[in-house]
């Protein structure tokens, strides 16, 4: 789902691990991860036809230039989920308008899909009760014992956004005992062959979508 990134519900690490934690922890969860997937199931059976139907009409629709660039390096496809035949509505932009998940966004995508989230999420961070208005920037300390089997309704909690956690889950089953901020901080630093965790700032990017220069990319820990 482009655009987009909802609280982690059932997250594996796979890769290496520290002894210590060999066959422990296999996955992990985010606080409002099983309230978010409760949310999109709850709308989409809203969507549903009278009369016990089990089906919904739905549309993927992404933009590219080659049959290549519709999947990225996870083999998945990337683009929007149209659902309902009557106006139809992106589940991606719903997801964020409605607080579920965060705007997370490609340098592959146009100014439009982005000032659409982006218009999508200045409500959605505002929702009560939602991760968008749990959203901190202090960084949060991380939970191992949180898992899909332990999620209950309604969840909540303080949580970063899921790219954070993600990086915090690896770190810490890497390593033996707790994951320290500075710990976190000096993983984000080291430089990983094929992932350079680089972005550009919002701001710029909109501004030169057509010319970027690839030196004015920030890095994550920054």
């Amino acid at each position: 789902m482009q655009g987009i990134d909802a609280p982690e519900l059932d997250f594996p690490v796979i890769g290496k691990r520290d002894p210590s934690k060999k066959g422990k922890y296999p996955d992990f969860r985010q606080p409002y991860g099983a309230s978010a997937a409760s949310g999109l199931h709850a709308y989409l059976q809203s969507l549903l036809p009278s009369g016990g139907g089990t089906v919904i009409q739905a549309r993927f629709v992404t933009q590219i230039d080659k049959p290549g660039n519709a999947i990225d390096s996870h083999g998945r496809f990337v683009g929007d989920i149209i659902v309902g035949t009557a106006g139809g509505k992106s589940i991606n932009t719903w997801m964020v308008e409605h607080g579920w998940a965060y705007p997370l966004f490609y340098d592959s995508m146009t100014a439009a899909e982005i000032t659409t989230l982006l218009a999508a999420w200045k409500t959605g961070q505002a929702v009560a009760a939602r991760p968008g208005k749990a959203l901190q920037k202090a960084l949060q300390t991380f939970r191992p014992e949180r898992s899909v089997e332990t999620a209950e309704l309604p969840d909540s909690g303080k949580l970063n956004l899921p790219k954070i956690f993600r990086r915090q889950a690896t770190f810490w089953t890497e390593i033996a005992g707790p994951l320290s901020a500075a710990q976190f901080v000096a993983r984000l630093n080291k430089k990983t062959p094929g992932k350079p965790d680089k972005a550009y700032f919002l701001d710029y990017f909109l501004a030169n979508m057509n010319n970027l220069n690839s030196k004015k990319r920030v890095t994550l820990a920054s």
